[in-house]
């Protein structure tokens, strides 16, 4: 909501005084269905062709559109229902404001920027970054179709969610696969 809000009173205010086009002069209701209608459809197709979930690149994918969609919603609603009489008081008070409780409840709550912090100053990044070369740099050079590498010992928590496996027919094996165009890469055991 603090986005909405922000981004309606500053920036939209700011730099767009006046409706930037026809585009925006959807109704909100087929805006807000076409959205969820749009985001359902991407997990169903993922869910349909793949057995094993849905990776979280994909879901990375279907956020970034989502954030898209909420934002050009709030610019229909910021077209469509706001005017001049609809001013709100001391606006860098209260975007201040709340900026401020959002950014503390984040530093005290969240714990990505630790795990960050901690992947770095540990060098679990570095090595990690070492280990994947190597393993890159033994299936290029490799002259069979069927390689296995090592497990990785240095895994960053805020860098990476998840490695190949030792079932040749998961996504990521086959991905890793694909993309160095082996027949199949492994894990050892």
């Amino acid at each position: 909501m603090f986005f909405a809000f922000s981004y309606s009173i500053y920036f939209l205010k700011k730099y767009f005084p006046q409706r930037p086009s026809n585009l925006f002069k959807v109704n909100i209701w087929i805006a807000i269905v076409g959205l969820f209608v749009l985001i359902f459809l991407m997990f169903f197709v993922i869910h349909y062709g793949n057995d094993m979930g849905v990776p979280d690149r994909v879901k990375n994918i279907i956020f970034a559109i989502y954030a898209l969609g909420f934002f050009y919603i709030v610019t229909i609603a910021h077209f469509a229902y706001f005017d001049e009489k609809r001013k709100v008081k001391n606006e860098w008070g209260w975007i201040g404001l709340i900026t401020f409780t959002l950014l503390t409840s984040i530093y005290f709550d969240g714990k990505n920027l630790i795990t960050m912090y901690a992947d770095i100053r540990l060098g679990i990044a570095k090595r990690y970054d070492q280990e994947m070369t190597q393993r890159y740099t033994q299936i290029r050079e490799s002259k069979t179709d069927t390689i296995y590498v090592a497990p990785l010992k240095n895994i960053p928590k805020s860098l990476c969610f998840d490695d190949i496996k030792n079932n040749e027919k998961h996504l990521w094996n086959k991905c890793y696969a694909t993309y160095f165009d082996k027949k199949v890469i492994i894990l050892k055991e």
